[in-house]
């Protein structure tokens, strides 16, 4: 840390008092001179001038570094040190949050739980202002009404996590080592229902401290050692996201599940990376997103290509119990059950059509004058109805133009070797390379507007998964030839069907 400071020191109108002057030459770096200097903060920050506030903290712990150093700090000196991270987090200044976690060891704040908890909590506020504008979304850490050291579910989840239902509060706030996530729902009596939700974050022994998505259900964990560093070194290794995106898991989805995974094998990658090349790959996608170039998926063929009009003109439908393929073939549409392997033709129409979009078992066509076309999948004489209006595709084949969401809330595009995810607040890009070695093309929204596929024809060649809630950009398919991926979801478990031009059939494929 600098040891460089004036005499007198003007700050936001005010002047340091005589005993803070005098540190400069190091003479008064006790315990009495810091809790004047902390009462000079208090002083600025009632008055809501953090800039006044921040100084005052800063200026006596530049001055008196050794304060930090030593091997036992007082209790003074760390509440000090709460105070000027609280200062730091209030004027958004991440370098100097950064400085801070840097004066104390983690094990030394372990013989104080409160303030450690206290510093973990104004540094973890620090970054959040980043934070929210990477993720487009505001985080929130209210208090649950059940129990105040429970975060309380936005309204906007309404009550669903995973595959739970009316559910309230999500916690503990700080999540430390001998306490594991927990789901509080609201009991018959003044009790609270408290269910246990393991496996969603690692039992490391790190100490987390948790915020929710106010409009998206995922969660963000700040994480802090409790040995060492008090942060990570890595500045992508001090931010978690972890997806809280609600499902429905019962008999018939396991059962589906089940039948759809039958026969499949672990793909095979044709396309290796070397760590000097996947250094680079990792320099084009934006710093909070991991990547992982090997979470290769299982896969098995569905049809030959040549049973369809072309290969990217299919997409899935999943309604009620079925989950089909639907393609066309000159003028029949014609459907693949997943479930059970069987086809049929549909319906005939009077001229040539091309699959278009899907809502439940209502699916639309156009012809080649784009027309528009509704056909009722559960209809037992299916007839074509023409309709001014189709909803929009799940997968487009020209990248360049956006691909707007079912819930028409959230589009993607890509161009110029960049991959955008646009919302009505913000537009951001996910991967930046200007046509070194991405040329993204064919993008498929997933499971809900949290998930995108794409493949890519240049060097990073293959089909790739983007999940915005985990903040991970995944390679899935290893294969060259495979293009055109249409993604979908059973339960919580992920699908995407994509061709593979060389085998000239469609597959379905699932992690394992």
């Amino acid at each position: 840390m600098r040891k460089f400071i004036l005499p007198l020191v003007m700050v936001g109108f005010f002047a340091l008092p005589t005993a803070l002057q005098a540190n400069t030459e190091n003479s008064a770096c006790n315990d009495t001179t810091t809790a004047k200097t902390r009462a000079l903060f208090l002083k600025h920050y009632q008055k809501k001038d953090y800039t006044a506030a921040y100084y005052a903290a800063y200026l006596y712990a530049d001055s008196c570094p050794a304060l930090f150093s030593a091997h036992s700090p007082s209790a003074e000196t760390l509440w000090l040190l709460s105070d000027y991270s609280l200062a730091a987090s209030r004027t958004d200044n991440q370098k100097a949050c950064d400085d801070i976690a840097s004066l104390i060891k983690a094990d030394t704040l372990q013989q104080h739980p409160r303030i450690a908890q206290a510093i973990q909590t104004n540094l973890g506020l620090c970054s959040l202002k980043q934070t929210e504008s990477r993720i487009d979304t505001r985080l929130t850490r209210s208090s649950c009404a059940l129990d105040k050291n429970f975060l309380a579910v936005p309204a906007s989840w309404q009550g669903n996590i995973a595959n739970h239902e009316s559910i309230e509060c999500i916690g503990p706030k700080t999540l430390t080592q001998g306490t594991s996530l927990t789901l509080l729902k609201a009991g018959t009596d003044t009790k609270a229902i408290r269910i246990p939700f393991d496996g969603v974050i690692p039992n490391d022994g790190k100490t987390r401290h948790l915020f929710l998505g106010d409009e998206r259900p995922m969660m963000v964990a700040n994480v802090f050692n409790t040995e060492g560093s008090l942060q990570p070194q890595a500045a992508n290794k001090r931010t978690e996201y972890y997806s809280l995106r609600a499902y429905q898991t019962n008999e018939t989805t396991q059962q589906q599940v089940t039948q759809l995974n039958t026969d499949m094998v672990q793909s095979k990658s044709d396309n290796d990376y070397s760590p000097e090349y996947l250094a680079e790959l990792e320099k084009t996608i934006t710093t909070d997103f991991t990547v992982d170039p090997y979470n290769w998926w299982r896969h098995k063929a569905l049809i030959d290509i040549n049973e369809m009009a072309s290969q990217e003109n299919f997409l899935v439908a999943h309604y009620k119990s079925r989950i089909e393929l639907v393609y066309n073939l000159g003028n029949d549409i014609k459907t693949l059950d997943l479930l059970t392997g069987n086809k049929k033709t549909v319906f005939t129409a009077p001229e040539p059509v091309y699959v278009h979009s899907i809502e439940e078992s209502l699916l639309y066509i156009k012809n080649k004058q784009d027309d528009y076309f509704e056909l009722d999948l559960t209809a037992a004489a299916p007839s074509l109805v023409q309709v001014p209006y189709a909803p929009p595709p799940h997968k487009g084949r020209y990248s360049s133009v956006p691909l707007v969401s079912a819930d028409q809330q959230s589009q993607i595009s890509s161009d110029d070797g960049q991959l955008l995810v646009e919302t009505p607040y913000h537009k951001s890009i996910l991967i930046n390379d200007h046509y070194e070695n991405w040329v993204i093309n064919n993008l498929s929204w997933g499971g809900d507007s949290y998930e995108i596929y794409f493949d890519n024809s240049s060097a990073y060649a293959c089909i790739w998964r983007v999940d915005l809630l985990n903040r991970k950009i995944e390679r899935v398919i290893p294969i060259e030839a495979a293009v055109e991926p249409y993604g979908f979801r059973v339960g919580n478990v992920p699908y995407v069907v994509y061709a593979d031009r060389d085998k000239d059939k469609l597959y379905l494929a699932t992690p394992m």
